[in-house]
């Protein structure tokens, strides 16, 4: 992927997950911990106990976090399947004696078809922020509504 399609995309990602961490993840995160001190402070527990109950504070960020990795797979799934289909388009256009002229000509409607797969995912972030923001604040984590 071109350098310029690649800092678009790392971008709106890294703008992405801020917006999920700020909004959400913290959130959950500040319960979890809250919620590991109360068990770390009953006394009356075995060891094993509190490590079980620990445990079950932590799943629901456990969850959020799987859920996020699968949106944000599913999210580069798309993109190099999008990155494929250009470099298909360009192989069946080339011939077996393309002069330099030609191979020149081709690899920059290859880097112009990457920077559209990278705008048209880019601006599917918001929708796909706007999805997972609502599962996440269902407390749905199954990526279905």
């Amino acid at each position: 992927m071109s350098d310029k399609a690649q800092q678009m995309v790392q971008d709106g990602i890294k703008d992405l997950i801020e917006k999920i961490d700020k909004d959400h993840l913290r959130k959950i995160q500040g319960e979890m911990h809250r919620c590991a001190a109360k068990c770390c402070d009953q006394t009356d527990l075995s060891l094993n106990e509190v490590h079980n109950c620990i445990s079950k504070c932590s799943s629901e960020v456990s969850k959020a976090q799987n859920y996020m990795s699968n949106e944000l797979a599913n999210f580069q799934n798309r993109l190099e399947r999008c990155a494929m289909q250009c470099q298909d388009d360009i192989r069946d256009k080339i011939g077996p004696n393309a002069s330099e002229g030609d191979v020149d000509k081709f690899r920059n409607k290859y880097e112009d078809c990457i920077v559209k797969c990278a705008d048209s995912h880019v601006k599917l972030l918001p929708t796909m922020l706007k999805r997972m923001k609502e599962m996440m604040g269902k407390g749905n984590y199954s990526g279905s509504a």
